[in-house]
């Protein structure tokens, strides 16, 4: 959905700039454990650890992909 809603545009900077990769994590049942006391979402309910999951993710991509971990930015709603 994220690709959608910004046209695109995050995958045309990796393919012109050829130094980025471009992540899409799709959270639990297409939901996240945010921070909003009353969201009623498969991940809040069970109390999942958004945040461990993007260690992880950042993890496997230095593993594999050598990158520069003074280098990742985050975006989202």
């Amino acid at each position: 959905m994220m690709q959608l809603l910004t046209e695109q545009e995050f995958d045309r900077l990796a393919d012109n700039s050829q130094d980025a990769i471009i992540v899409y994590p799709q959270g639990y049942e297409k939901s996240w454990n945010d921070c909003r006391p009353i969201a009623n979402t498969p991940a809040k309910k069970l109390n999942l650890d958004d945040v461990g999951l993007t260690e992880k993710i950042i993890a496997c991509f230095q593993d594999n992909y050598q990158i520069n971990s003074k280098e990742i930015y985050a975006v989202g709603f």
